[in-house]
């Protein structure tokens, strides 16, 4: 009876550390898949182009134009998967792009 015992403690060890190896390996595949990123919205998964670790979870919220050059493949990532509310300076500088200057006066 007591062997009984200590063979079923065993198995459920055995079974909550097989069960966390196997959620860890699930998470760990897909942060590498994804982009967790944090904008002014709340939180979004961004697909990957790549696969890779660089860049798992990113808060754009502060970023500024130049900071896009650091990340140019999350960047383009945010841009393929139609989430550009993500990329607030991007937008900013894109409206003062595509303003019309005022008209100028031939002499």
């Amino acid at each position: 009876m007591i062997n009984f015992r200590l063979r079923m403690v065993r198995m459920t060890r055995m079974f909550w550390m097989l069960l966390g190896i196997g959620l860890g390996a699930g998470v760990a595949y897909y942060s590498s898949q994804n982009y967790l990123v944090r904008g002014a919205s709340g939180y979004e998964l961004v697909p990957r182009s790549t696969t890779g670790f660089t860049d798992a979870y990113i808060d754009t919220r502060q970023f500024t134009f130049s900071n896009w050059f650091q990340h140019p493949n999350l960047a383009a990532d945010i841009a393929k998967s139609n989430k550009s509310h993500l990329l607030p300076g991007v937008q900013s500088m894109q409206n003062m792009i595509n303003t019309q200057p005022p008209a100028q006066r031939a002499w």
